[in-house]
């Protein structure tokens, strides 16, 4: 009898020793598959595993973004519905075509990329049976779960037991922290009367975060020395707002423009959609269908709607009808807006349908602009609104000509403008000296080359678990040989710092 080859799926540490109680035998080859550097490193160690892969496989998004794209229009038609039947207004129901983390269309994305990744993992390999060691509830193991009873693989479980998902948990009280957060933010925000200011730009600020605000403020002093009035409005954060007003600037915390009443119904729409799950996930099957390569994932696209249903769109209802109020009482004034993502995130989105595209458009990124199909297919879809009155800034030839290139964009609406807010780290090579930068920074010893490494967490299609890995290793075996080089490591922010940790230690 001819010996088979096994997969091993292990996504936890802590479940590595169950894998020795195994009888492995009887099997030709035994192949183990995690994205925990731990565990390569700790059953490398052992002789009882041929192999060890990673689930994430190194593939580029755009293998998939046409199919993410279909799934998204489809999940938009079936949105159509559901505003059918309440409570929500069909304005407040879409999903943009942005995929760039989230749950929403980044799941999409992540559940092709993962059976894609599934089938190299088992064509590869030659899998003819699969075994699960731990908690199994990973979307790459369910993904490979799923294909390998496609196949008819003898599939194991060990230790499969009841798992709390603290994140599901968060989510379904997600809605009443919504709740209270928006009825502090209506309660402490304070009116602002600055529509009698004429010429003004309006600056729609994405987030609270510093980078956020630094991103609008850096041009407006100027804009303010050429008679135009800046003003920003920003939604979640009263207190960056009361920041931005002491720092001189002008801004205005959205939730102002909100009735209690709009917070009070944003709660019972999403209580409404929890008490629907079960007709809204009945409409969902018999109407939609979500395979991709002969695989059905209609399970885990439903699992995103329904939680985007509860969580977000009350969100969006109450965003919608504050800025409404907002627009009415400014619109006279406003002579231009930069706007946060128009028709690429959600509150770009609505705003820019409130206010009707009756004014002058402008924009400019502060970071590199890579092609993106992504942005290909929503700038020819809203070609009309991002091409009527809108000028565009780019710092460089290659940014205008991705613009260009990516967007439909027409020469004469873009205009180069150099760095931009990033000038000021030019500044600091005249300010500050080579030593005061290694103090600053940390660094003891004077190296003769610095290798610069931003460090994150994996994104599948972006940089996936195999390639941070790969990458991180080869730069710290390197820096080991080379005496007179360093490796600077700079983690992103809300990075999981344990696999990091456990490579440069050791």
């Amino acid at each position: 009898m001819k010996k088979k080859n096994l997969l091993i799926l292990c996504s936890d540490i802590k479940e590595i020793n169950k894998i020795f109680r195994l009888d492995l035998s009887n099997y030709a080859k035994v192949i183990l598959a995690s994205d925990d550097i731990r565990i390569h490193k700790k059953i490398h160690k052992l002789d009882v595993i041929d192999k060890v892969i990673f689930l994430q496989k190194s593939i580029s998004y755009p293998k998939v973004s046409g199919s993410v794209v279909k799934m998204i229009d489809d999940v938009n038609i079936y949105f159509d519905r559901v505003a059918e039947k309440g409570p929500f207004n069909k304005k407040d129901l879409f999903w943009t075509y942005h995929v760039e983390g989230g749950y929403t269309t980044q799941i999409i994305q992540d559940v092709l990329l993962a059976i894609e990744s599934a089938i190299i993992i088992f064509d590869q390999n030659m899998i003819s049976e699969l075994v699960t060691i731990g908690y199994d509830n990973t979307l790459s193991i369910k993904i490979i779960k799923k294909l390998a009873f496609q196949r008819g693989y003898k599939i194991s479980s060990f230790d499969g037991r009841f798992f709390s998902n603290k994140n599901v948990i968060k989510d379904l009280i997600r809605p009443v922290y919504f709740f209270f957060k928006s009825l502090g933010q209506k309660i402490t925000s304070k009116r602002l009367s600055y529509f009698n200011e004429s010429n003004i730009v309006l600056f729609q600020v994405c987030g609270s975060s510093a980078k956020n605000v630094q991103n609008v403020l850096f041009l407006q002093n100027e804009l303010s020395r050429n008679g135009f009035t800046s003003l920003n409005i920003l939604w979640g954060s009263t207190k960056e707002v009361k920041r931005i007003n002491k720092l001189g600037y002008k801004a205005i915390a959205i939730e102002y423009y909100l009735k209690y009443s709009d917070i009070f119904l944003s709660l019972c729409k999403a209580i409404s959609i929890l008490m629907k799950v079960k007709i809204l996930k009945n409409s969902f099957y018999q109407t939609s269908t979500f395979t991709y390569k002969g695989m059905d994932v209609r399970d885990v696209v439903f699992q995103s709607i329904i939680k985007y249903l509860y969580t977000d769109v009350p969100e969006h209802y109450k965003y919608r009808v504050a800025s409404q109020r907002f627009v009415s009482e400014y619109s006279k004034n406003i002579i231009a807006v930069k706007y946060c993502g128009a028709k690429f995130l959600n509150q770009g989105s609505i705003l820019s349908e409130i206010m009707e595209d009756k004014y002058l458009k402008f924009d400019y990124d502060v970071g590199l602009r890579t092609l993106n199909p992504y942005i290909k297919y929503i700038s020819k879809k809203h070609q009309k609104f991002l091409s009527n009155n809108f000028v565009r800034f780019a710092p460089n030839e290659i940014e205008k000509k991705h613009l260009m290139e990516d967007m439909g964009i027409s020469e004469d609406s873009i205009i180069k403008f150099g760095a931009g807010r990033a000038m000021k780290h030019f500044d600091n090579k005249d300010l500050i000296t080579k030593e005061e930068s290694m103090r600053k920074i940390g660094i003891k010893k004077d190296y003769d080359i610095y290798a610069l490494l931003e460090f994150s967490n994996p994104l599948m299609g972006y940089c996936s678990a195999e390639e941070v890995y790969y990458v991180l290793n080869a730069l710290i075996e390197f820096v080991k040989i080379h005496k007179n080089i360093a490796l600077i490591i700079k983690p992103a922010h809300s990075t999981d710092l344990s696999p990091l940790s456990d490579m440069v230690t050791n």
